[in-house]
């Protein structure tokens, strides 16, 4: 009986032993990190806002010459109005906008008037007489950027209006190429 009771302690011991081995066995797998599932710490880098990282986009360098837009001048002779405005690119374009910089507006395609920038009070625009009537449409404008290399475009802009007029005291109006940048702006600037 003494007997059974020491094959049975050294039984237990050996069980024991390789319970412990194969814990350490475990442990020992898991921890050189090849089949770990806890996540690597992540740097303290904040992430990049989608809106800016779409700034940066639109405002990535092109390859596009300066175009050469001109407006058949017998328009004037053929249209019984005309829409004078002045406009100015996008506000996140502003820091782009330079003397060789050139803007278009057209009406179904068609160039009905060209303006190189200019500027008052360090602000720059465009002067726009617009030849048309009343019944013809939306006005696109496109906005020629030479910094950039790029030509931006607002499709059907405004209505063509021969009573259209700056607003704000002779301010231009703004010509927003992208829509979801000027509402994501303007809410940065309303926080």
């Amino acid at each position: 009986m003494l007997q059974d009771m020491k094959k049975n302690r050294i039984s237990q011991v050996i069980a024991g032993v390789a319970v412990m081995a194969a814990l350490l066995l475990t442990a020992a797998c898991s921890s050189d990190g090849s089949t770990s599932t806890t996540p690597e710490p992540k740097p303290d880098t904040p992430e990049e806002d989608p809106m800016e990282q779409r700034v940066k986009e639109c405002l990535e360098p092109g390859n596009e010459a300066r175009p050469s837009w001109t407006v058949d001048n017998s328009l004037y002779d053929q249209y019984e109005q005309t829409m004078a405005v002045k406009v100015v690119p996008q506000e996140f374009l502003h820091d782009y906008i330079s003397d060789d910089d050139l803007c278009c507006a057209t009406i179904g395609g068609q160039i009905r008037a060209v303006a190189n920038a200019g500027k008052t009070n360090g602000q720059y625009y465009f002067a726009l007489v617009v030849a048309g009537n009343g019944s013809e449409g939306k006005v696109t404008i496109n906005y020629y950027c030479n910094k950039l290399k790029r030509i931006y475009t607002a499709k059907d802009w405004v209505d063509f209006n021969d009573i259209l007029t700056p607003s704000n005291m002779g301010d231009p109006f703004e010509v927003v190429f992208y829509e979801d940048i000027d509402i994501w702006q303007k809410s940065k600037e309303s926080n």
